[in-house]
């Protein structure tokens, strides 16, 4: 086989290895970075129509402050509440 011939398949072999093996991760990898952006965007959005339909009742008259307090505690309560159920588990598990 002439020098040409060989270096053209071994460049070809190389092609396809990197065709089957190396770009389906990188795309993969790109794939997950997309998704999460949109996953991201997409919570972003939601949060953004709670506030504006709660401005729209008038819950929010101090603006971002009081806002900010009502999700601080929204989440205080669920992880209160999170936390008593598991004080409750333990407290069942131990009886």
């Amino acid at each position: 086989m002439e020098p040409k011939n060989q270096l053209y398949l071994t460049l070809r072999s190389l092609w396809s290895m990197l065709k089957v093996y190396i770009l389906p991760v990188r795309w993969r990898v790109c794939y997950q970075e997309i998704l999460a952006s949109l996953k991201f965007n997409f919570h972003l959005l939601c949060w953004h129509a709670e506030r504006n339909q709660s401005l729209r009742r008038g819950a929010y008259t101090l603006g971002d402050k009081s806002m900010k307090a009502t999700l601080t505690a929204r989440s205080a309560c669920r992880s209160s509440a999170s936390n008593s159920n598991i004080a409750e588990n333990v407290q069942a598990q131990d009886s």
